[in-house]
């Protein structure tokens, strides 16, 4: 069995991960359902519906249609 060796990460990744939660933590972030409809035409309706202004995450979720 091969044994994977764990690489140390360059110390400008670590700082980069750092500042991307940072970031992440100032940012606003909704979450909304698809509804058989594109992705992205769900989170634009969704934004638009709700007045939200950048920046912000809008995450879709989709359903799997058993319910």
């Amino acid at each position: 069995m091969v044994q994977k060796t764990r690489t140390k990460q360059p110390a400008y990744k670590s700082r980069n991960q750092r500042q991307g939660k940072k970031l992440f933590e100032k940012v606003s972030q909704y979450s909304c359902y698809e509804n058989n409809k594109k992705l992205c035409t769900t989170a634009r309706n969704f934004i638009r519906q709700h007045n939200y202004k950048p920046p912000c995450i809008v995450t879709v979720l989709k359903y799997n249609g058993q319910n």
